[in-house]
């Protein structure tokens, strides 16, 4: 059976963004109201240690349950409209986001393990003293980027692997994690290197956008401006309405495989 291809899966989620550009547009407004909440926070951020601002704590909240609920609603939508249907809400809608929200705890939690595991060989280069000696402190660099790029790969491991079980949580489908780690067997490499791409594209255009309003504004960096934030949430939303439709697909696809396979085997 041939593999899912993250290429692919890619140019089929432009294909769909574009055959059903009203509805996610829809989803991207949505998206930008609660980035927006976020850029709030940012300029709400000057509260004193150690206190309390019942605005910001709703604010936040608001932030938090919105932005679950958009990307619930959108992966639900691209995965229903892969399977020629619209839908914008899941059935039971309280039970999967918490469905969903347990699942968030869950990976981070196995991510925090495999970073720690990954990264036992960056706490060997720190502690072994290479670092301080000056015969041996390039060589020691070398080694803790290789070290700090190992466990920086083998902490994405599990995001990758489990990402598939939340649009199938948001279609109430019957998956776990088990059956959701023999799936993507095979594709770790390419769907870390998807993961990094998207990551690093997301800090890339982050940084170049800084440098360019930082050129007019050095305090940019230490008080982030309201155009700044306005700018950086609108190019969030544009690669959040991307990523949650793209791993709608690769689930779809990675079920469509699972079901072909079984079909063959039956």
């Amino acid at each position: 059976m041939q593999k899912v291809s993250m290429w692919a899966a890619v140019k089929k989620t432009w294909l769909l963004l574009n055959a059903r550009s009203g509805y996610f547009a829809k989803f991207a407004l949505g998206l930008l109201a609660v980035n927006g909440l976020y850029a709030c926070l940012q300029l709400m951020s000057d509260v004193p240690e150690g206190e309390f601002r019942l605005d910001v704590a709703f604010v936040g909240l608001v932030y938090f349950v919105g932005s679950y609920l958009i990307s619930i609603s959108l992966q639900h939508f691209t995965v229903s409209s892969c399977r020629n249907q619209t839908s914008f809400f899941p059935q039971r809608p309280v039970m999967v986001f918490f469905r969903y929200l347990l699942a968030t705890i869950a990976i981070g939690a196995l991510a925090m393990i495999a970073a720690v595991v990954f990264g036992l060989p960056l706490m060997g280069v720190v502690f072994s003293g290479i670092l301080d000696n000056p015969d041996t402190l390039m060589f020691g660099v070398v080694l803790a980027v290789f070290a700090g790029l190992l466990m920086g790969v083998g902490s994405m491991i599990p995001i990758v692997r489990f990402a598939v079980i939340y649009p199938a949580i948001t279609v109430n489908d019957n998956w776990n994690y088990s059956k959701a780690w023999h799936m993507t067997k095979g594709h770790t490499g390419r769907m870390v290197a998807m993961a990094w791409i998207i990551s690093l594209l997301s800090i890339v255009v982050d940084l170049i956008w800084g440098v360019m309003v930082g050129l007019n504004n050095p305090d940019v960096v230490l008080e982030p401006s309201a155009t700044y934030l306005i700018v950086s949430s609108i190019y969030r939303t544009a690669l959040g309405v991307f990523i949650n439709a793209f791993l709608g697909v690769v689930y779809e696809d990675f079920k469509n495989r699972d079901e072909a396979m079984v079909g063959v085997g039956a």
